[in-house]
């Protein structure tokens, strides 16, 4: 039984459920490029495995806290799901701080989010850039984009973890009441109102562009409008996961390989 669409190559693992309603906009916007690329049925879009990966242990808890480490979990769930998959995309930001731990113990390709945004902005709108960095704690106090952008020669800037504007855009994601992790699909209006606010003060320190470092940020940047180009990484990772699909082996090395020569 022929499994993959027409010209497809390479079998994605979408590992999502951090929090679930990221994943399901990661979906719409792989749904979105496959209409754009021309699919009109179900059979031409392209076959993927999802992991609804929800038992992973928080990610930032383990970061700030100490509670459980999710890399077991990580680790576990790729290998036990992936299922002939040629790579896979985790679609959580703060997840990549347990990058080199899980590939290291996985049977194929994780292709990081942080590294491929990085490079789309380096590539798209140019080196020397001022980019801000929107992210929980865990994101904040590990600097993955810092760290990253910095390699594809960009200039992060960002709230200093620990300060009040960072505790309360943390707050805008994980509060029981507000968060986004807790309205699911939808964004309260309050907590609109802090990623707004966020952003308007990251664009009083002269930024040149924004990235949304966590998957439920993506969702409530794009329902605002704002006069600054937003780099999505959940964007980028739908475009490159469908480019990875349709692609040759050499498509599939560059994106594998792109975290150890961002390193080099």
């Amino acid at each position: 039984m022929e499994l993959l669409a027409n010209g497809q190559k390479h079998i994605p693992l979408i590992y999502g459920g951090m929090g679930m309603g990221s994943h399901i906009y990661f979906e719409s916007k792989v749904l979105r490029l496959s209409n754009k690329s021309g699919a009109q049925t179900d059979q031409q879009r392209p076959f993927y495995i999802l992991i609804n990966g929800s038992p992973t242990p928080d990610r930032t808890k383990f970061i700030e806290d100490g509670q459980e480490d999710p890399t077991p979990v990580l680790i576990s769930l790729a290998n036990t799901y992936r299922n002939g998959c040629d790579f896979m995309m985790v679609i959580c930001n703060t997840a990549h701080h347990f990058y080199d731990r899980t590939t290291s113990n996985i049977k194929f390709p994780w292709i990081n989010l942080i590294d491929i945004t990085s490079e789309r902005i380096a590539k798209t709108l140019g080196k020397g850039l001022r980019v801000g960095v929107l992210g929980t704690n865990g994101t904040v106090k590990t600097r993955l984009f810092d760290t990253s952008l910095e390699r594809f020669g960009l200039k992060p800037v960002g709230f200093k973890h620990g300060t009040k504007q960072q505790e309360q855009l943390h707050e805008a994601i994980y509060d029981r009441e507000y968060g986004i992790k807790s309205t699911g699909d939808t964004i309260s209006g309050k907590a609109a109102e802090i990623v707004n606010r966020s952003v308007h003060s990251l664009k009083h320190l002269g930024i040149d562009a924004v990235i949304p470092g966590c998957t439920e940020l993506s969702m409530a940047l794009n329902n605002l409008k704002l006069n600054i180009p937003v780099i999505d990484p959940l964007e980028v990772a739908a475009e490159v996961m469908i480019e990875i699909a349709y692609g040759d082996r050499s498509v599939l090395a560059h994106y594998a390989n792109l975290h150890a020569a961002a390193r080099n």
